[in-house]
């Protein structure tokens, strides 16, 4: 048996509630001889199915960095346990309720500062209170960034339960909350017990999801909205977009209907509303000021925003699906205006855009055939000096579209 580092549980509790910290818990995850626990190979197992089905999309970095993100002991040697760390973003809904007429929804947790920022932070404070109780003790913290099984982590160390929606639910705060994860090589006076699952028969995330992104096997990432307005860079394809509706950044429609969210909904947040400083014109952002900005001021206005994840050329590229989607024919100017993006996706996003706009629009005044008739010189003129096959493609088919009309 190897000599232990030990800390108290209690001590580690009263520090993290301190720092801000709801929920947390303690798990082991290596046994005395160094091996793993059955409970975690078995997400490993999962994990290791999901992406050679290629469920992961286009996220190589998954598969570039699975071998640690199956085993702990890559990334910290010695790894004895695991701390998980919970902090609810379920702000109030009454943000949106003064939106702009040209809006787009946001997934709750980006509606205020970054929780990378905020969980990076208590993480640092951890680690440093750890290393002042011993100099030995050896830590790794995960903030979704870095290669470890934080979900798994986190419903072993009984913050909630892995639920059919695939997010972690507690019976008390629902689905909306930010994890972090600590791993160390110590151990701890008591180990916390995992909540049992409580989905029950319930289905309606499964239901409630325009792409058919989740069932009984899990997600499938190349379905996911919020794979799709996030991580993806490019062209987002034809046939996803209109499913996409006003979502413009993430969606939130497995958590909106789940019961144990609902739930927890009725419950006060204003502590939470405090640390995270959310804000309706980022809860439901103005979708025309967007596309009027440059890629530098929109970046910088949303500094300390979880929005920077899609930069600006992908928050645009999502604003012209959205405004399509919702008939925004007002915007088409600001539309016709990023005809000339420097991005490609843009550009040809754009092209759609107007094609949809003006192809749903069943008036006849004057006022559309004039701008009927100036968005096809605008399309003409763009694919004129063109170069990218794709750009190309969809102005050739917004074209076509529109010289039917």
């Amino acid at each position: 048996m190897r000599d232990e580092l030990r800390i108290d549980s209690h001590a580690l509790n009263d520090r993290c509630r301190e720092l801000g910290i709801e929920l947390l818990g303690v798990t082991l995850l290596t046994d005395e001889n160094g091996n793993l626990f059955p409970w975690f190979n078995e997400h490993a197992q999962h994990l290791r199915n999901w992406v050679a089905d290629h469920k992961h999309a286009d996220m190589t970095w998954m598969a570039e960095r699975l071998a640690q993100r199956v085993d702990p002991r890559e990334l910290l040697p010695g790894v004895r346990s695991g701390v998980a760390l919970w902090i609810s973003h379920h702000f109030d809904d009454a943000l949106t309720q003064f939106a702009p007429e040209a809006t787009g929804k946001v997934g709750r947790y980006a509606w205020g500062r970054d929780y990378h920022n905020i969980l990076r932070r208590v993480l640092r404070q951890l680690g440093k209170w750890l290393r002042e109780t011993n100099p030995d003790y050896q830590i790794h913290g995960s903030v979704d960034t870095s290669p470890v099984l934080e979900r798994a982590i986190a419903e072993r160390c009984g913050v909630g339960w892995i639920g059919k929606s695939t997010m972690l639910i507690h019976p008390e705060y629902g689905t909306f909350g930010s994890i972090a994860v600590l791993l160390s090589n110590a151990i701890f006076s008591e180990i916390s017990h995992p909540i049992p699952h409580r989905c029950g028969t319930c289905t309606a995330c499964y239901q409630v999801c325009p792409t058919g992104a989740l069932s009984d096997q899990g997600l499938d990432a190349r379905l996911c909205i919020s794979y799709w307005t996030i991580e993806h860079r490019g062209l987002i394809p034809t046939a996803m977009r209109r499913s996409i509706g006003e979502w413009v950044f993430g969606c939130d429609l497995c958590q909106e209907v789940c019961p144990w969210t609902m739930k927890a909904g009725k419950r006060s947040r204003a502590a939470q509303a405090n640390l995270w400083l959310p804000q309706s014109d980022r809860a439901r952002p103005d979708l025309r000021r967007w596309l009027r900005m440059s890629d530098q001021e929109l970046d910088i206005e949303l500094q300390g925003s979880p929005l920077r994840r899609a930069f600006p050329r992908g928050l645009k590229r999502n604003a012209l699906i959205v405004l399509a989607n919702t008939g925004m024919l007002a915007a088409l100017p600001d539309i016709l205006n990023v005809l000339d993006h420097d991005d490609e996706a843009v550009r040809g996003t754009a092209a759609w855009a107007i094609a949809e706009l003006l192809d749903a629009d069943t008036h006849s005044s004057l006022q559309c055939r004039d701008e009927l008739d100036r968005s096809i010189d605008k399309l003409t003129a763009r694919l004129e000096v063109e170069a990218h096959s794709e750009v190309k493609r969809e102005l050739e088919e917004a074209l076509q579209r529109l010289s039917a009309k």
